[in-house]
């Protein structure tokens, strides 16, 4: 087993995540199995912490102290049998790490945990000591393979370590993330915000992390085109009725043009419809003209639908860190559509007056 220390600057430790971040983490060489470590601070005097310049007692320290730490130590966790209504001892233990951290923050007084199972968020702050893995059914004894196993909700990070000047210390705890839930969601064991903290006997571990949400569609209507103009009747006997002019509409600089119609045929010059023009820019036909003054002519072809529009790109790898977790980059905007295709415009007819046929009123037969 190692000791691990890690340096001041915002880490995360035991993480999966869809970005990657950075942390200052130095291993050392262990004393603690071998029981020579020197106390954290010299000089150390007395049971509890001493903060940053004194230390803690190695009496005080599970993995250095001979036999079980004192009742005097510090304050004593035990979620089987703890109430935090409690006083904090080994006989009388409070529930939740949480209000042991409340008790004992500002007192440089360690916190002793059972070898039991924790659900919540832990937030130590600086100079803070939590030992975990204690025997708590045989005297609060302490063994290097006991384990006091910490994990909190999806979404949240079960161990935080705030930032300060003072050395915080981590011993014996399992601290496993759960999957990520929410889109994007990091799973992170552990974050340590700008202090330097020494972390042994641990076990860090994450979960899964959640790809980023997909981009919305955008339910914007697009403009619609403008309908061509009707064609003029062919009722002269003598004048070619002209077909309509095609409607025309320019979205994003993209213009869009509906065929124009075909041309009516003369009735005395035994001239046919003409068939419609193509719209722009696919080429869509246009409407077949009436061949004769008894046929049928037909509307243009409806234009096709516009192109989609190209893909946005995905999010950045490397998002933001901060005490909160990892934020991975927002995926760009995709690009605008393509207008829809102008329809064809619509066939010409002939006027007569046959039966069946287009009948103008007034006029001799052709």
């Amino acid at each position: 087993m190692r000791v691990m220390k890690v340096l001041a600057g915002i880490s995360v430790v035991g993480f999966l995540v869809p970005a990657i971040s950075f942390g200052c983490i130095e291993p050392e060489n262990n004393c603690l199995r071998a029981r020579d470590c020197p106390p954290p601070g010299a000089g150390a005097t007395g049971m509890g912490a001493g903060g940053s310049d004194a230390g803690t007692s190695p009496m005080c320290i599970p993995s250095q102290a001979e036999g079980a730490v004192d009742d005097k130590c510090g304050i004593f966790v035990s979620a089987s049998v703890g109430n935090d209504s409690n006083a904090g001892t080994k006989g009388s233990p409070v529930k939740t790490i949480g209000h042991a951290i409340l008790e004992a923050n500002g007192t440089d007084r360690p916190i002793y945990v059972c070898n039991e199972s924790f659900n919540e968020v832990v937030e130590a702050p600086a100079g803070m000591e939590l030992y975990g893995g204690l025997d708590c059914a045989n005297g609060w004894t302490w063994s290097d393979a006991g384990r006091t196993t910490l994990t909190a909700s999806p979404d949240s990070v079960p161990l935080k370590l705030t930032s300060g000047t003072a050395l915080t210390r981590i011993e014996n705890f399992a601290v496993t993330a759960a999957d990520a839930m929410q889109s994007g969601g990091s799973s992170i064991a552990a974050i340590i915000d700008n202090v330097t903290a020494e972390i042994s006997f641990c076990e860090l571990t994450a979960g899964a992390a959640r790809d980023g949400a997909d981009g919305q569609t955008d339910i914007t209507p697009a403009m619609e085109g403008v309908d061509g103009q009707p064609g003029i009747a062919a009722c002269d006997p003598m004048a070619m009725a002209l077909g309509g002019t095609g409607g025309m509409v320019t979205c994003d600089g993209i213009m869009s043009q509906g065929g124009n119609g075909g041309n009516g045929g003369i009735p005395t010059a035994d001239i046919v419809g003409q068939n419609g023009s193509p719209g722009q820019p696919g080429d869509v036909a246009g409407g077949t003209g009436q061949p004769d003054d008894a046929g049928a002519c037909t509307i243009g072809q409806i234009g096709a639908d516009g192109t989609p529009g190209t893909v946005g790109n995905g999010g950045t790898e490397i998002g933001s860190l901060s005490i909160s977790g990892i934020a991975g980059g927002n995926g760009q905007n995709g690009g605008t559509g393509t207008p829809g295709q102008g329809g064809g415009g619509g066939g010409g007819s002939k006027a007569g007056t046959a039966p069946g046929s287009l009948f103008c009123s007034g006029m001799e037969g052709t």
